[in-house]
């Protein structure tokens, strides 16, 4: 009693609690990649957020546009995003979110939600010059990108949707900004714009296990062809806007060339998804074949499964006439004992080849376990099913494989039905099965059917006997 009172107060085993769902973590080259844009990223938003304190001291980004139209960094703007840069540092790879990050968010959501009088608060509580209020873009970005990492944890695909939708305004603004287009881009100033782009990125990273984003960051030829794509696109980009900055001379069809080359770029990329998409297909469609054929298959004699035989068995319902064979391998135990499985295991595959060649296409020879195979023959009456069954007998006990010193015979035992009114393929096996038995039991090597079974036949005045034919 006492052995047995501490032994229930001994921890249990720890096979025996609970085990939670482990997560697929992304492979080594994922990781890697994740980890040197976040490190570029940061660094990209560290000398922003040095531009913009330059800007302050020099107003530099006035001379890079036109008089009157400079937008500039508001001190509300800079400080938010200095908040989401150490929320963004705080953060730990393959971890939950702490309560500092937490918090430091929650203020740049504050800080986002001040947007409307910015500026206000800007010349109130910082001393700053009139640099403009936040820009509505500049607020839904922090927003959104603050939104999106308070939430990772609870829902992590709401989640990675708002840090790319994060992404959007400064991705609209860039174009505008190199352009010097106000009206499209709004009063985001250029260090604005690359401050939350590098942001955004950063914070992208987060979210690097995630299934949507492994295509993107896997370290093979598609993730480099996607990724290769982006960075072209966004050279194309940076060539408009210089050449239109530059103010040199730049001939229409110079600027038809470059639409050209851009517009066959995407074209060829793609076509070249298309291609890798249709050959993903392919490949789908050829796994599914081949694992449709492993299960239809016995993997050590290639004939046909109990699943494949059900099947051929219900395809048979309109068909007037099925004899159903079960073929059994005799003295197979001996067999096992005296010359090994492997032998054994020979001996299968040699049947099994007989068995194939003794019957037509149409008809299915399949393992139904052990050393037993079924065969569906498709005979207009009970003599045609009788030579089938003979002429397998015969084929087994002559074939030069299985002559050798064990002498290999097997013994056959059929069934006549009707499939538009037979029982279901276990009931007819069943039958077949007794007349196997009769088989064995008669000195096996030899053939014993059944006649016409007609499952009806007890309700009518004609019901008929077993009749047993020995061949």
């Amino acid at each position: 009693m006492f052995v047995k009172d501490g032994m229930d107060r001994l921890p249990r085993a720890r096979s025996d609690r609970v085990k939670r769902p482990e997560r697929h973590a992304p492979d080594a080259g994922i990781l890697r990649l994740a980890a040197q844009i976040r490190v570029t990223a940061l660094l990209v938003v560290i000398g922003a957020l040095c531009l913009v304190q330059s800007d302050y001291l020099f107003h530099w980004q006035r001379h890079i546009y036109a008089p009157g139209d400079a937008p500039r960094t508001n001190p509300l703007t800079f400080l938010a995003i200095v908040f989401a840069l150490a929320a963004t540092l705080s953060q730990k790879p393959m971890t939950r979110r702490s309560r500092r990050e937490g918090g430091l968010w929650c203020i740049v959501l504050l800080l986002a939600a001040a947007f409307p009088v910015s500026n206000i608060l800007s010349a109130t509580l910082l001393d700053a010059e009139d640099l403009g209020r936040m820009g509505w873009n500049t607020a839904l970005c922090l927003a959104l990108m603050a939104s999106a990492q308070i939430l990772r944890d609870r829902d992590r695909d709401k989640a990675l949707a708002l840090a790319v939708l994060a992404l959007g305004p400064p991705a609209v603004s860039l174009p505008g900004t190199l352009n010097n287009v106000q009206g499209f881009f709004g009063s985001m100033s250029l260090t604005t714009t690359l401050a939350l782009l590098a942001l955004g990125l950063a914070n992208m990273v987060v979210f690097a296990r995630h299934r949507k984003l492994r295509g993107l960051l896997r370290d093979d030829e598609n993730g480099r062809l996607m990724r290769g794509a982006i960075l072209f696109l966004l050279a194309l980009e940076l060539l408009f806007a210089l050449l239109n900055r530059s103010g040199a001379a730049v001939t229409e069809g110079f600027r038809a060339g470059l639409n050209t080359v851009e517009m066959f770029f995407l074209m060829t990329l793609f076509m070249i998804m298309s291609a890798r998409l249709a050959r993903l297909m392919d490949a789908a469609r050829r796994t599914e074949k081949q694992l449709l054929r492993d299960l239809s298959l016995d993997p050590l004699t290639q004939t046909a499964t109990r699943r494949a035989a059900q099947h051929a068995y219900e395809n048979t319902a309109g068909e007037m006439r099925v004899g159903v064979l079960m073929v059994d391998v005799d003295k197979f135990k001996r067999i096992n004992d005296t010359q090994g499985h492997v032998a054994g295991d020979a001996i299968l595959r040699a049947v099994a080849e007989v068995l194939k060649r003794n019957v037509r296409l149409t008809d299915l020879v399949a393992r139904w376990g052990g050393e037993e195979f079924l065969v569906l023959v498709r005979v207009p009456d009970f003599h045609a099913l009788s030579e089938t069954a003979e002429r397998i007998r015969s084929a087994v006990k002559t074939d030069d494989k299985l002559r050798g010193d064990c002498g290999v015979t097997v013994s056959v035992g059929g069934v006549m039905i009707d499939p538009r009114r037979a029982p279901d393929l276990q009931a007819s096996v069943s039958m077949a099965d007794d007349a196997l038995y009769q088989a064995k039991s008669r000195g096996r090597d030899r053939v014993v059917l059944q006649g016409i079974t007609r499952p009806d036949a007890s309700n009518s005045d004609h019901a008929t006997q077993k009749e047993w034919l020995v061949a």
